[in-house]
C-alpha cells in the first residue's frame, strides 16, 4: 500500500508540473491548446514506442484480448485532454488542478455501479473528504465561468473512463511483474494515441523546429507521471489511487505560488493569505481522506 500511494504522489507531482507546462506552451503559440495537445501527444507517442520496445515481453497474449482496453484508453484520454487544455487557456492551472479531485466521486460511483465494487463506510467518508477539499479549493480564488467549468467537467468524466480502462488493461497482463505490465499498458495506449492525433497536424500551421521543442517539456513530464499513474492504479486501485493523486491540487497550488514568487505572473497570479488559509485546509482534508480511506479496508 505504501509503495501504491507514493507512486500516486510522484504522478501528482509530474503531472502537475505538466499542467504548469501546458499553460507555458499555450501562451507562446497561437492555436496553443491544439497545437500542443498534437505535438506533445505525437511524441508521446515516439517515447511508448521507444519504452515499448525495451519492454515487451518475448510472447504477447493475442491483439484482440486487449485491443478494447488500449483503443478505450487512448480514446477517452485524448477527448479528456482536449477538454482540459481549453479550460486552461481560460484558466490558471492551480484553480482548475483541484478541481479534478471530483474525479475520485465519478470512479467511486462507476466502480460501485458498473463493477459491483463495494466500499465501507469509512471509505465512502474519505471519498466525500476528498470532494470536500477539492470544494474549498474551487472558493480558493476567482470564480470560475461557467464555460471553464464546463470543460473541466467534461475533462473529469473522460478522464475517469480512461482511469477504469487502465486498470483494466494493467490487470490484463497480471502474469507480468507490476512494473513491465504497466509500462506495457502505458506504452500501448500512448503509441495508439501518437498515431490518431497524426491527421490533426491538418488543422495547425505546420509546426517550427521550436514548436516541437518547447512542447517536450510537458511531453516528458507527463509520460513519467502517467506512467506512475499505471503503476499506482495496479497497486492500489482507481479509487484510492484517485484520492491520492488528488494531492496534486495542493502540490500544484504549492508550484503555482513559486511560480508567481519568482516573477512569472502570466503563468499564475499571486494568492493573498486569505485564500492561502484555504488552501492550507485543503491539504489538511486531502491527507485526511487518504488516511481514512487506507484505514477503511480493502472493498469488495
Amino acid at each position: 500500500m505504501i509503495t501504491g500511494i507514493l507512486l500516486g504522489l510522484g504522478s501528482a507531482f509530474l503531472l502537475s508540473v505538466s499542467y504548469l507546462c501546458s499553460r507555458w506552451f499555450s501562451g507562446r503559440w497561437p492555436q496553443g491548446a491544439v497545437r500542443l495537445l498534437v505535438l506533445a501527444q505525437i511524441e508521446l507517442g515516439v517515447l511508448a514506442a521507444a519504452l515499448f520496445f525495451a519492454v515487451r515481453p518475448p510472447q504477447l497474449a493475442p491483439v484482440e484480448g486487449f485491443a478494447g482496453l488500449v483503443l478505450g484508453t487512448s480514446v477517452f484520454y485524448l477527448v479528456g485532454q482536449a477538454c482540459l487544455f481549453r479550460a486552461l487557456r481560460q484558466a490558471d492551472a492551480s484553480r482548475l488542478s483541484p478541481l479534478l479531485g471530483l474525479k475520485i466521486l465519478a470512479l467511486a460511483a462507476f466502480s460501485a455501479v458498473f463493477l459491483s465494487r463495494h466500499y465501507t463506510p469509512v471509505q465512502w467518508a474519505a471519498v466525500g473528504l476528498s470532494v470536500a477539499a477539492a470544494a474549498v479549493l474551487a472558493r480558493a480564488g476567482t470564480v470560475l465561468r461557467r464555460r471553464v467549468l464546463a470543460w473541466l467537467l467534461a475533462t473529469v468524466l473522460f478522464y475517469s473512463l480512461t482511469d477504469l480502462c487502465i486498470k483494466a488493461l494493467v490487470d490484463h497482463f497480471d502474469a507480468l511483474s507490476l512494473a513491465r505490465a504497466s509500462a506495457l499498458s502505458a506504452s500501448l495506449s500512448y503509441m495508439v494515441s501518437g498515431v490518431l492525433v497524426l491527421p490533426l497536424l491538418l488543422l495547425i500551421d505546420r509546426p517550427r523546429p521550436r514548436a516541437w521543442l518547447e512542447a517536450l517539456p510537458f511531453a516528458l513530464a507527463w509520460f513519467g507521471g502517467i506512467l506512475l499513474v499505471f503503476a499506482c492504479f495496479a497497486q492500489i486501485g482507481v479509487v484510492f489511487g484517485g484520492i491520492v493523486q488528488s494531492t496534486r491540487g495542493v502540490l500544484s497550488i504549492g508550484l503555482g505560488w513559486l511560480v508567481a514568487a519568482l516573477g512569472h505572473e502570466h503563468l499564475e497570479q499571486r494568492a493573498p493569505a486569505r485564500v492561502v488559509a484555504r488552501r492550507v485546509l485543503a491539504a489538511a482534508l486531502m491527507v485526511a481522506a487518504i488516511a481514512l480511506f487506507s484505514l477503511g479496508g480493502v472493498p469488495g
